[in-house]
């Protein structure tokens, strides 16, 4: 606790005898100008080694005519993400926003398949993603209403289009019913916008999965 503010700094360090040692240190700031708003910021490095399947996956769908290979070639990918938000709360009701900002290196996205159908993964050597999201909930009678919507902006710097596997558009929702001899019932609702999934060997995007 430094005065009003409340200062949270954190550190990991990860080390693999394949890729060696990384350290990825962290702080968060938390202040509060009034008893019903909070202001967060916060800044660090990330990082995330390929997981099995993207570096040993063998997978053929002969019906389907396409196969997926891992690349045992990946390198890890490597982050360094700001974010700044606020919340406001009241007796039944809050909101949230938040805006972030992630620069990439070595970003591991699926590729695009060859001229015999073939999968794999790659790095994409540097690239951001950006965006903001606005959360709110609101009691009514002890029913829980909560919605969100993120949008997301991506970039591979050495072609200018967009990162795959990133959705530009986010929205979720809930209910939650009031308690009942300890017993809730929940519906969530979530749609996914149009998201780019394949590129050809210039970087253009070729394919979509549609929203849903």
């Amino acid at each position: 606790q430094l005065g009003s503010l409340l200062v949270t700094p954190g550190a990991r360090l990860s080390w693999s005898d394949r890729w060696g040692d990384f350290f990825a240190p962290r702080l968060a700031i938390l202040t509060r100008p009034r008893e019903d708003l909070a202001i967060r910021a916060s800044v660090g490095r990330g990082y995330r080694a390929p997981d099995f399947k993207e570096l040993y996956l063998s997978f053929v769908n002969d019906a389907a005519g396409y196969a997926v290979y891992g690349n045992p070639a990946l390198r890890p990918e490597r982050s360094t993400s700001v974010s700044l938000g606020a919340e406001w709360t009241g007796a039944t009701t809050f909101l949230r926003a938040t805006g972030f900002n992630a620069a990439y290196r070595d970003f591991i996205e699926t590729l695009a398949p060859d001229p015999n159908g073939v999968f794999t993964y790659g790095n994409v050597e540097s690239g951001w993603t950006r965006g903001f999201e606005v959360e709110g909930g609101l009691l009514v009678r002890d029913w829980r209403l909560e919605s969100a919507v993120e949008a997301l902006w991506t970039q591979d710097e050495s072609t200018g289009m967009s990162l795959l596997g990133r959705p530009p558009v986010t929205i979720r929702g809930s209910v939650v019913s009031p308690d009942f001899m300890s017993t809730y019932l929940t519906l969530k609702v979530s749609y996914v916008g149009r998201t780019p999934i394949s590129r050809d060997p210039d970087g253009t995007v070729t394919q979509y999965r549609e929203a849903f």
